[in-house]
């Protein structure tokens, strides 16, 4: 079984504003940041830089690939147990209670799921890693570009045998040669509205006339959207008696990169990762919070990728691959779904277990 690393190299931008929160101050979401240190003309600057965590980047390939799974082997609606579901998709451990599980059974379920190979799993509290290593999607802006935060260009590495890195000449340029953008340029703010009032139990308490006028104003939305009739924005607002609140957020438009890696992986659990990818990005490909409010969806290009194969002793052959196209899933990918359609009994006979 060959096994070897990969790194994937994502051009990501959002065609909406892109939301994902660390906390709020009064109605406001406050947008996620990671704080850099650089040099500008001799003098250190501290910037907040906008991003979207790694861990919640992985997180959604990760669903995608588990909800690919259940499609090729048919897992209906209602068939899954809560433990098999949480380790699926959280990593849980797969038991009921604090038995650690065999290494044999461990190695069973990672046949059965390629999902929990790639993005790892938990036995009995203590982690197995997956193979996966997901960045923060951070932005491609002049700031972070100029003081070597983020590429221009993609070099694939040659190590001698000495342990020398040796650049070689480069393969891919990001965003094809455009200039990367201020750092100002890439935040904007959205409003949204919460409709609290009406369903508040509390709504008896106001004075008869206003809480008839509430309803009144409810049932005209109502009657619109049964008659298919679209209700006016504030018309939605006044039957709700909403409240407006606000989210920091990326701005549609702003070039943003990430950098995923694969060390020690099959081609089968290379086909899962992939699989995942295309799935995420043939749904929209939605990063953060508020998809429901059309917030999140990003256009998304994978450039570069790369296999890293052992050649000798400590020499590393980086080469770029093919990746698979609409229509046309690859060999990897093909594999990846012959094996998992070899297993299909087998993993939905455990799925169906409510515990183990």
């Amino acid at each position: 079984m060959t096994r070897s690393d990969y790194t994937f190299v994502l051009e990501i931008v959002p065609t909406a504003p892109l939301t994902h929160g660390q906390g709020s101050e009064g109605n406001t979401q406050i947008l996620m940041t990671r704080q850099v240190v650089i040099e500008v003309d001799g003098k250190w600057q501290r910037l907040e830089i906008p991003a979207v965590s790694g861990a919640a980047f992985k997180a959604t390939l990760r669903e995608a690939a588990v909800e690919d799974q259940f499609e090729r082997i048919g897992v209906q609606e209602g068939a899954v147990s809560k433990d098999a579901l949480r380790l699926l998709l959280k990593g849980g451990k797969n038991d009921s209670g604090g038995q650690t599980v065999p290494l044999a059974e461990a190695r069973k379920l990672r046949d059965l799921f390629p999902a929990l190979s790639v993005f790892g799993s938990m036995d009995a509290g203590l982690p197995l890693p997956g193979r996966i290593q997901v960045s923060d999607v951070m932005p491609w802006c002049e700031e972070t570009v100029n003081a070597g935060l983020a590429p221009r260009e993609i070099r694939p590495v040659h190590v001698d045998i000495e342990g020398e890195a040796n650049e070689c000449p480069a393969i891919a340029t990001l965003f094809d040669g455009q200039q990367p953008i201020p750092l100002y340029l890439t935040r904007t703010e959205v409003t949204n509205y919460r409709h609290d009032m009406q369903s508040s139990p509390l709504l008896r308490m106001l004075e008869g006339p206003v809480q008839q006028a509430i309803e009144d104003r409810g049932a005209v939305v109502k009657a619109k959207r049964i008659a298919g009739e679209k209700p006016r924005a504030t018309e939605r607002r006044d039957a709700n008696e909403s409240m407006p609140h606000s989210a920091q957020a990326i701005a549609p438009g702003t070039p943003l990169f990430a950098v995923i890696r694969l060390r020690g992986a099959t081609d089968v659990e290379v086909g899962c990762l992939l699989q995942a990818l295309a799935r995420w990005m043939q749904t929209g490909a939605h990063l953060g919070g508020g998809a429901t409010k059309g917030h999140g969806a990003c256009s998304v290009k994978i450039i570069a990728p790369l296999r890293h194969r052992r050649s000798g002793l400590g020499a590393a052959d980086s080469t770029a691959i093919e990746l698979p196209g609409v229509g046309t899933p690859g060999a990897m990918v093909n594999g990846y779904a012959a094996h998992v359609a070899d297993r299909a009994d087998a993993a939905k006979a455990f799925l169906s277990v409510a515990t183990r």
